[in-house]
């Protein structure tokens, strides 16, 4: 049986389930690392699993981590921003402490805070892109559309770009990436 590595978002689902942007642009990262691999073989092995906000994402490592677990690995991106502040963690030197408190929910799990969060990503990918961020808070669709055209439309290189731009997008994709290897020679 295959290793399911899953990632829990605080994204909403699009309306349609090969459409999640960002997970679409993590997949599309690691395989401008993996030469060899085949975007369609690493979606089977690394499921995105959007949970509508930060409390869904708790909620599915309280209750979901240990059965995720078994079937692989599990790691979850949450918005810096707001999860320090849920804890009552303010200080941007907390940051530890607070991805400490979301492992302990299910040991054996990983988390990525994103810097600030996925309107900064978003940000990135327009900016890198030549355009200019109108700093308005972009709808699930369109956030799918830019995440989706960051993925398939543009150059190993620029992803490179948004990866040295946004490093805790970049130790999500290392992360994820790194699971695959170690599994995918195992099988």
């Amino acid at each position: 049986m295959s290793m399911i590595l899953t990632i829990l978002y605080e994204d909403h689902a699009s309306a349609e389930p090969n459409q999640f942007g960002l997970h679409n642009l993590l997949l599309r990262c690691i395989c401008d690392e993996l030469d060899e691999t085949n975007l369609w073989e690493l979606g089977k092995r690394i499921k995105g699993n959007p949970k509508k906000g930060d409390s869904g994402v708790i909620r599915a490592l309280k209750t979901d981590g240990r059965r995720l677990l078994n079937s692989g690995g599990l790691l979850a991106l949450l918005d810096d921003d707001k999860i320090r502040i849920k804890f009552g963690m303010n200080d941007v030197r907390c940051k530890k402490l607070v991805a400490d408190k979301l492992r302990d929910m299910a040991p054996g799990s990983d988390v990525v805070l994103l810097v600030e969060n996925t309107e900064s990503l978003l940000k990135a990918c327009v900016e890198l892109t030549g355009g200019a961020w109108s700093g308005e808070k972009p709808g699930p669709a369109e956030r799918d559309a830019i995440f989706n055209k960051f993925a398939h439309g543009y150059t190993p290189g620029l992803r490179k770009q948004l990866r040295d731009k946004v490093r805790s997008f970049d130790r999500l994709v290392t992360l994820a990436e790194a699971w695959y290897q170690m599994h995918h020679q195992h099988e």
